[in-house]
């Protein structure tokens, strides 16, 4: 089902901006440190004029599957706890 919404989310023309990204990454990474029992501090940049920047369904989708197996490697392979 979580692939499925991240396909939906990849391919919709409304979110085909920088800052739309970014709030999904934070979305994500919240949630995920949260379910792991990890805190975590992610500093992503506030909105900024290239926020606006178009990004193609393509690219969105292999950013976002990057940011997860980066996450998922740090949670599974560091030992840490923050």
């Amino acid at each position: 089902m979580d692939q499925l919404g991240e396909l939906v989310w990849a391919t919709n023309p409304d979110f085909d901006d920088l800052g739309s990204v970014l709030a999904r990454l934070r979305e994500y990474a919240a949630g995920f440190l949260a379910d792991s029992g990890l805190t975590g501090v992610l500093d992503f940049p506030d909105a900024n004029p290239s926020s606006s920047e178009r990004v193609s369904g393509s690219l969105r989708k292999n950013l976002v599957l990057a940011f997860k197996e980066a996450l998922t490697n740090a949670v599974r392979h560091s030992g840490a706890r923050r």
